[in-house]
């Protein structure tokens, strides 16, 4: 059986958008992440946000050990419930939402 993996948030993609918004002069209520600070990104002459959706850490290890991904890791994150990417593109979690929000189908 595969592992579980439960949401960590206090290091979490919703962090990730908490260090690029606050870098970028934003307003976010989510801290940034330790491992990337938004004074590192207030420095960057330019900052390019690629999403791989689906693409996660352990496969990552698993499939891409000498891959340039790999080479410029600097940690592992988690995403949020549910992890779905617009969830984390707008700066958003389950928690700060109605359920009416999201679209869910129970068959």
């Amino acid at each position: 059986m595969a592992k579980m993996y439960f949401p960590d948030y206090t290091n979490c993609i919703l962090n990730l958008m908490g260090s690029l918004a606050r870098g970028l002069g934003g307003k976010t209520g989510y801290n940034p992440l330790l491992i990337l600070t938004s004074n590192e990104i207030k420095k960057a002459k330019n900052v390019v946000l690629i999403i791989l959706d689906g693409l996660g850490y352990e496969y990552l290890m698993n499939y891409g050990k000498n891959s340039e991904l790999v080479s410029h890791l600097r940690g592992k994150i988690t995403s949020i419930f549910p992890a779905v990417t617009s969830s984390c593109i707008f700066n958003r979690n389950f928690c700060t939402r109605t359920w009416d929000d999201w679209m869910a189908y129970f068959p």
